[in-house]
């Protein structure tokens, strides 16, 4: 059943980063937004992994739940729904970092299939979850999820205006994810409009960003057939930014 996500409509997203994007830096900065997306986190048993230390978990419940529990109120503080993004080597722990999101009062968990980083990426994970060789194992991933979590599921992929990885992304939808997160460098450019308009007709709902720094680029993402559109330098660089933007925008 195609959800409408009504409440969320022409409105604007904090984007998640990875050294920024904990409670605190959501209810600072995530005010006026539909959604505050924390995170990304990496949850996994590795060592030295090359990543601001905050942001790293090892696997279980007792090394997460009470910073998720913390965090995610502070992030409600925004005024906003609170996702949180997540990327790791094993499904297992992935899903249960989110299921503890979940009891921790998250609205939507987001799996990260976006990430370059070679740790990711020699494992054919991050970004290459969603290359065409990897399509058995992303159906894997997002099903464990699925089972997981009742909160809406939001796919955050790499290159999504490639066609193979809009057919990639498609099956992801197909098993009921039915929201995308879209990073498309410039979202308001002739590629990254005709990205959210092939978007908009495979998921629910869209979310898209990329160097949105006013109302001309946002509305021009939305006529395309986005949801929201989402932001992360512009807020980081204007504290008030998602407050005035989401305003021009009901106007």
């Amino acid at each position: 059943m195609k959800q409408s996500f009504e409440d969320l409509r022409n409105g604007v997203v904090l984007a998640e980063l990875g050294g920024y994007g904990n409670g605190d830096f959501c209810a600072r900065y995530g005010k006026g937004a539909v959604i505050v997306i924390m995170g990304t986190y990496i949850v996994d048993s590795a060592e030295n992994i090359y990543y601001p230390p905050e942001f790293i978990f090892k696997p279980g419940k007792k090394n997460y739940q009470a910073y998720l529990n913390e965090h995610i109120e502070k992030a409600k503080q925004s005024g906003a729904k609170v996702a949180v993004s997540v990327i790791g080597s094993e499904i297992r722990s992935v899903a249960d970092f989110l299921a503890a999101a979940e009891e921790a009062g998250a609205d939507f968990v987001s799996l990260c299939v976006h990430s370059a980083m070679e740790f990711f990426t020699k494992q054919s994970l991050g970004y290459k979850l969603c290359m065409p060789e990897n399509r058995d194992n992303l159906k894997k991933w997002v099903s464990e999820i699925l089972s997981a979590t009742t909160k809406p599921l939001i796919l955050k992929p790499g290159s999504v205006w490639h066609d193979y990885i809009i057919e990639s992304v498609q099956i992801a939808a197909q098993l009921g994810v039915p929201i995308i997160h879209a990073n498309l460098g410039l979202a308001f450019e002739p590629q990254g409009l005709e990205t959210v308009r092939k978007l908009s007709q495979i998921f629910d709902f869209v979310i898209a960003g990329g160097g949105i720094t006013g109302l001309d680029g946002a509305k021009e993402v939305l006529a395309a057939g986005a949801g929201a559109v989402s932001v992360a330098k512009a807020a980081i660089q204007d504290q008030g930014f998602i407050k005035r933007l989401a305003g021009e925008l009901k106007e």
